[in-house]
């Protein structure tokens, strides 16, 4: 899976049961849809944002102003 991501705009998402690939576009979409607790990491392994619902738990913050401008036009 790791040749899959590497170089592109892709997430990591882990619920703690399932792990996904996303678009990095589809980003604030799918954390408003999925409404429950999920990790979101970089291709590399480092730590994007964690949510509670659709509320953000924890985030980086080079990310933070857009994801969150982004989170409020919803």
């Amino acid at each position: 899976m790791k040749e899959f991501v590497d170089g592109k705009d892709y997430l990591l998402v882990e619920d703690g049961i399932n792990e996904y690939i996303i678009m990095k576009n589809d980003l604030i979409d799918y954390i408003y849809n999925r409404n429950e607790e999920i990790n979101i990491y970089r291709t590399d392994g480092t730590f994007l944002l964690s949510t509670f619902d659709f509320f953000l738990n924890k985030i980086a913050f080079s990310e933070r102003q857009k994801i969150i401008d982004r989170l409020i036009k919803l």
